[in-house]
């Protein structure tokens, strides 16, 4: 059966409610060793992701950290990728 990493990142909050589970053992070593797995290939997505985001994002005006005088601080803004942006296509 193949995934998706969509499909694995909406599962993974039921996943962490069936590890919280009493189970028998060999279940729980089999539901510990799929989270371990997904949550290697999230962490990969994840990374990817934002590095994706970095490179074809915007910045958000206003949700940027300030320094102590109050003047924004370059790089520390909420970055966001609409539709008409450039580099939209790599996030299908």
């Amino acid at each position: 059966m193949k995934l998706k990493l969509r499909d694995l990142r909406d599962a993974q909050e039921s996943l962490k409610k069936l590890l919280n589970q009493d189970v028998p053992a060999r279940v729980a070593f089999q539901l510990s060793k799929l989270a371990r797995a997904a949550n290697a290939e999230l962490t990969t997505y994840g990374e990817i992701r934002q590095k994706l985001v970095r490179k074809y994002g915007k910045a958000i005006e206003g949700t940027g950290q300030k320094n102590k005088s109050g003047e924004p601080i370059e790089g520390t803004e909420q970055m966001a990728v609409s539709p008409e942006d450039e580099g939209y296509d790599a996030f299908k």
